[in-house]
């Protein structure tokens, strides 16, 4: 019976503490927003709480005291300083900043930014006083001017541009300025953009062309260059604009040729020089050769039993392109890898490649083909130097 009063005494005690923290907790509190005042009720243990069942939610930057997750036991009282958005232009830069400064001095310290004597400060467009109070309640733009910091410096007298020359920030060039350069220093806000102009310039080498030219006097597919080629030079031009170092704009010129290429000059021997050679074993004299690419044929091969000039298809007999024909009809050549032919006979050739036919007897037909050297034989046949050049 003793331990269930005990029970029932101990409940009751938690139950008062419990009501007791309730009545204490929905005592008001004391809540200043930006300097405003007010009484809040609420169950909440710490200041974010607090503040946020009271609609006045804290956000990052936001200054608070006591701070945001002190438990509020006593002393109940808050303090709330919304941080808002400020566009500061300093030096002609813009700069955007948050800040719970109610103070442009104090914001401006806030970031390290120090106060002058003589410098001119503008508030939303207005001049004011560094210690004189703005709303916080909106986005603020603040402009500060630097002036006179010593001798050197600013001076009543100055106008703008020599004021601007004395600081080290002097006008260039296209640089331009919000107000008149030779305006009294000092008496109204402006803005600088520092304008630059910047050609690129690329250049392009043009190539040269060869050109080849026949010479009689000269040995029959030797080759001498009587003038090097040379590259030319082309300029390209690329103007581009930038204002505070931002590009507005751009134009690009035609290219402008500075040197015209040269072309190279090669002369080619187009004289006949009769020569004796050994090939394979076999001794005979030459005039010209050349790389052919060799295919086979023969009667019953897809020749038929006589060639284009009525003669018999038989091994000993060499067909070209019907464009070579009329210049190599019955040239004695020596082909490697086959031997002695005569030209008698016309084919389809290969595109793109120099193309001979050898024939065979049906007896005797070999299929091969490739690369060989064919020899043309005396006497000179100068329709073939000029086909083949």
């Amino acid at each position: 019976m003793k331990l269930k009063l005990y029970l029932y005494g101990g409940f009751a005690l938690i139950l008062a503490g419990v009501g007791l923290l309730i009545l204490y907790l929905l005592q008001p509190v004391r809540l200043i927003v930006n300097g405003s005042p007010m009484q809040v009720s609420s169950l909440a243990l710490t200041v974010r709480g607090i503040t946020a069942k009271a609609g006045y939610p804290i956000r990052s930057g936001d200054f608070t005291s006591p701070t945001a997750s002190a438990l509020l036991l006593d002393g109940r009282t808050i303090h709330l300083r919304h941080a808002i958005p400020v566009i500061l232009w300093l030096d002609g830069e813009r700069l955007q900043l948050e800040s719970t400064a109610r103070y442009p001095v104090d914001l401006l310290n806030q970031y390290g930014i120090p106060v002058f004597p003589g410098d001119l400060l503008w508030t939303d467009g207005m001049q004011t006083a560094p210690s004189q109070p703005f709303s916080s309640t909106s986005i603020h733009t603040i402009q500060l001017l630097r002036e006179a910091r010593g001798s050197s410096n600013l001076l009543p007298e100055d106008t703008l541009g020599l004021g601007l020359a004395r600081r080290g920030e002097p006008l260039f060039g296209l640089d331009r300025v919000s107000v008149a350069e030779d305006s009294p220093s000092g008496t109204q806000p402006f803005t600088i953009e520092r304008v630059q102009q910047v050609l690129d310039i690329t250049l392009t080498s043009l190539p040269y062309q060869q050109k080849r030219q026949l010479d009689p006097e000269r040995e029959l597919n030797t080759e001498t260059i009587i003038q090097s080629g040379m590259q030319g030079l082309a300029v390209d031009l690329k103007r581009t604009r930038l204002v505070n170092g931002v590009e507005v704009s751009s134009d690009s010129r035609k290219s402008l040729q500075l040197a015209a290429p040269v072309d190279e000059i090669i002369r080619i021997g187009t004289q006949a020089v009769v020569k004796t050679t050994t090939v394979e074993g076999t001794t005979f004299n030459y005039w010209y050769s050349v790389p052919m690419y060799a295919t086979t044929y023969a009667p019953t091969e897809g020749g038929g039993g006589t060639t284009y000039s009525g003669k018999p298809v038989t091994q000993g007999v060499a067909a070209v392109i019907r464009a070579w024909y009329p210049a190599m009809s019955g040239q004695p050549i020596y082909v490697t890898g086959y031997g002695y032919a005569t030209i008698e006979d016309i084919g389809g050739g290969i595109p793109g490649k120099p193309w001979i036919d050898l024939a065979y007897d049906d007896a005797t037909y070999q299929a091969w083909s490739g690369w060989v050297t064919v020899y043309f034989l005396p006497p000179v046949a100068p329709a073939i130097i000029e086909i083949l050049n």
